[in-house]
This record gives structure tokens, sequence and C-alpha cells, in this order.
């Protein structure tokens, strides 16, 4: 009997998770290596983000909301999945809400007000993985710059205060952009300040 206590003490002690050690993120899995780029105004600061076909990209709020976003290729149009990214206050782990789904075309800009974080997005582009393994390979798959208050992280993003970009998972334009991803590939997620 007391063997038994013991082992369910055990069982119990290695199920709780300390704040701030072993968090888990919210991500998705993307459907291809296609991506897709997103035009997003968050306030008065602009930034194009690509993520892959199905991955999540993300913006947020200096001690605000975070919000998810998911595009799927569907033929002309993307289809656009909000999500609202919450925290666990007592693990620090990342759950995943959907909030809407918009459809968007190229060229047409749709702005999102009734959301916890509202933004205008516009579909730039779709383009076809060339050159990319099936699956990224190295550790940097999300990047993420931040311009004053506001976060954006995908697998490239430009903005006006920085840009990086994680040539494991994206098509990445040559330059500085590439480096700085490479130089902060030790992690999942590389980070760029701005203003």
């Amino acid at each position: 009997m007391r063997l038994t206590t013991l082992a369910i003490a055990a069982l119990l002690s290695a199920a709780v998770v300390v704040p701030g050690h072993a968090q888990i993120k919210a991500s998705t899995v993307p459907i291809s290596r296609d991506t897709v780029t997103l035009r997003l105004i968050v306030g008065d600061s602009p930034a194009t983000v690509t993520v892959q076909n199905g991955g999540l990209a993300r913006v947020s709020v200096k001690d605000g909301p975070a919000m998810g976003l998911v595009p799927t290729i569907k033929a002309k149009t993307v289809e656009l999945t909000v999500l609202e990214i919450t925290t666990d206050p007592t693990t620090g782990n990342e759950g995943l809400r959907q909030v809407t789904k918009v459809t968007l075309a190229r060229g047409q800009a749709v702005r999102l007000d009734d959301i916890a974080l509202p933004f205008e997005v516009e579909l730039l582009d779709t383009k076809a993985a060339a050159g990319l393994s099936a699956s990224p390979v190295g550790p940097c798959r999300t990047c993420c710059v931040v311009c004053g208050p506001n976060t954006f992280c995908g697998c490239l993003v430009l903005a006006e205060c920085g840009q990086c970009c994680c040539p494991s998972a994206c098509d990445c334009p040559g330059g500085p952009s590439t480096a700085a991803c490479a130089a902060a590939s030790r992690s999942q997620t590389a980070v760029v300040g701005g203003r």
C-alpha cells in the first residue's frame, strides 16, 4: 500500500508545471510549404508578414491581446482564421480560441474591428514552395519584429522598424534579414527589436 501511495505522489508531482518552465506555445501544423503574404496594420504600425499555408502568424500588443492568424489557400482566395491566443496564468501555457474567419482576395483590405485586437489585413501574395524541403529543417521556424508596442511574427516579417526571416521555413530575400534569423536560430522563435 505504501508503494502505491508513493507511486501516485510521484505521478502527481511529475504533472505539476512550474510557471516559467516547459511552457507550451500555441502553434499549428502547416498544410504545405506554400506561403501566404499578408499586410497587417495594427494602430498606425504596418508590417508585411509571410507564413506557411496553414501555419500560425502572430500579432500582439505589449501588455495586451495576442492574435493568431492561420491562412489557408483556397484557389484564388485565402481563408483567414483569426484566433485569440490565451495564456494560462498558472502554467504559462498558451491556448487558441477561434474568433472569426474571413475570405481574403488580392488587393482588398479587410478591417477587423470587433475582436480583442482590431487590425487591418490585406492579402498581398501566395507563392508555391520552391527549393524548400518538405518540412522545416533547423530550429528557426518563426521570427518576430517588435515595433514600439506591436509584435509581428511569421517566417518572414518586414516592418518599418526591422525585418527578420527564417530561411528553413520561408524563401528569404538575401541580406540582413537572413543573417538576423541565422544569428538567433538557437531557439524556435527569433526576435528582432525596433524603435
